[in-house]
């Protein structure tokens, strides 16, 4: 789970980090809907599970200031 959480938030960063639009919004959409199997998808906000993680190692500023300065998100991730 640790692994899980480490890439979550190292890819979260890096997304925010990143000029397209496409990726940010990955971040900040609440996904609805069907799958490819015909189950309904469960609403999760990326950001919220990215803020969850943060604050479980122990971080209280937010994530998406610390997204930018890829150092210390590198050091707290």
């Amino acid at each position: 789970m640790e692994i899980i959480r480490d890439k979550r938030l190292q890819w979260a960063g890096h997304t925010w980090r990143s000029l397209n639009l496409l990726m940010r919004t990955v971040l900040e959409v609440n996904p609805t809907g069907k799958n490819h199997c015909k189950t309904t998808m469960k609403s999760v906000i990326w950001s919220d599970l990215v803020r969850r993680n943060v604050e479980a190692l122990g971080e209280d500023t937010d994530w998406k200031i610390q997204a930018f300065k890829k150092e210390n998100w590198n050091k707290a991730v």
